[in-house]
């Protein structure tokens, strides 16, 4: 059948207590094409927000991948060395420059193949900011030189095929270095996981990693005093990555889908059921880095790392 989802996924800490993330999904089968924008924004005194829309786009050839997209309400548009993001929303204004934004990129990837179909994701791998501001409901937010995380899934497996059962992932940003995970459980109980590093102008990965769990709660289980520690652990020869993860906060938990935040509520019931209604949890985390590469040894303490787990 003719099936393909493609999501990019955009997100950033304001600082150590709000975090933001906001997706672009776009979901084609046969004739039928739809596309969302979700955001969501998470205060530690306030609790968070979440706005879904179905919007309507013009995008050219190419210019999905390259982030290319117009439409009435929500624009991404690159430049030589930034991208500009607007949206003008009734409840929902944003306008952000992503600074040092190239439409060049690796595609280095995590590919998880089911026959002759695939889910593939990779990361931008750059040392990217964003400045502007956020205007949700009543609260205006001030970003300046705040660095940001892109991601990129495709995919042309069919929900009901989709072969993985538990999927953790994370991504830390320091002003050094930039590490971004994925470990993918399929059904039959394997892992399948990627590890990219950005450091000293060079970008690397690591794959077969282990990802323990070494304090907390099993996942699904946890209630807001579980404070929970990870442990991901990647090596080839004698460079070796060891990151130390522990949870702070909350971002943002429950289902994966929810029906009835679309504009097509029956779809997207359709797509949650088919898709084993996956649910999951999104921390605000700090992290411990540990890395020895070609002879050097390096060190990063307290670093803001944002961290989820899906399970389907």
């Amino acid at each position: 059948m003719n099936y393909k989802f493609q999501k990019w996924f955009f997100d950033l800490n304001v600082d150590e207590e709000t975090y933001i993330y906001f997706i672009l999904v776009e979901i084609k089968f046969l004739f039928f094409k739809i596309r969302n924008f979700t955001f969501h924004y998470f205060h530690f005194s306030t609790g968070s927000i979440t706005k879904t829309r179905t919007v309507k786009l013009h995008i050219d050839n190419g210019g999905w991948e390259s982030l290319s997209i117009k439409g009435k309400q929500l624009n991404l548009c690159p430049e030589s060395d930034r991208l500009d993001i607007v949206s003008d929303f009734d409840d929902l204004h944003i306008n952000l420059k992503i600074n040092n934004y190239q439409k060049v990129y690796s595609r280095d990837s995590l590919i998880i193949w089911c026959k002759n179909k695939r889910i593939d994701w990779f990361f931008v791998p750059l040392f990217m900011t964003a400045s502007g501001t956020i205007l949700i409901d009543e609260n205006l937010l001030q970003i300046e030189n705040t660095p940001v995380y892109t991601d990129h899934v495709l995919s042309d497996i069919l929900p009901f095929n989709t072969p993985v059962s538990k999927m953790f992932w994370g991504r830390l940003l320091h002003a050094e270095i930039r590490i971004t995970y994925s470990v993918v459980h399929n059904t039959k109980g394997h892992a399948c996981s990627k590890c990219f590093v950005l450091f000293n102008n060079l970008q690397f990965s690591f794959s077969d990693i282990q990802y323990i769990k070494i304090k907390g709660m099993p996942e699904g289980l946890e209630d807001e005093t579980d404070e929970s520690m990870y442990r991901l652990v990647a090596g080839e020869g004698e460079n070796n990555l060891t990151v130390n993860i522990r949870h702070m906060k909350t971002a943002a938990a429950g289902a994966f889908i929810v029906p009835e935040k679309f504009k097509f509520k029956m779809a997207y019931r359709i797509l949650n059921n088919i898709s084993k209604k996956p649910a999951g949890k999104k921390f605000i985390s700090k992290a411990e880095i540990t890395l020895d590469l070609n002879g050097m040894h390096y060190q990063w303490e307290n670093v803001d790392c944002i961290d989820e787990y899906v399970i389907f």
